[in-house]
């Protein structure tokens, strides 16, 4: 799964993310996995979209990056991302899961 993971965003998420317009990466982004609620704007990019939910009315922040894997020390971390309704994720945030 990982590696497909890697595929997928490597040469559609990391290409088209640059290419779509903000109006239309909310449905690009639900086409590669991630749940997106009502009136969501992504101006960031996702990288396991398939991983990502964000909540009705929410907005993702120019150049942010939601990436729900983290490294730490010796293993890599694979968790979701779940964002509520109503939040806002400021330009060029980063986005990870939390680990212990």
């Amino acid at each position: 799964m990982w590696k497909q993971t890697v595929f997928t965003y490597e040469w559609t998420g990391s290409i088209l993310s640059y290419v779509i317009p903000v109006i239309l990466r909310g449905l690009f982004y639900r086409l590669l996995g991630a749940k997106i609620g009502k009136n969501v704007l992504i101006a960031g990019k996702i990288v396991e979209p398939q991983m990502v939910q964000i909540g009705d009315n929410s907005i993702v922040g120019d150049t942010s990056l939601l990436m729900a894997h983290a490294m730490s020390l010796d293993k890599v971390i694979l968790k979701r991302i779940v964002l509520g309704e109503f939040v806002t994720i400021g330009a060029h945030a980063i986005i990870m899961p939390e680990h212990e």
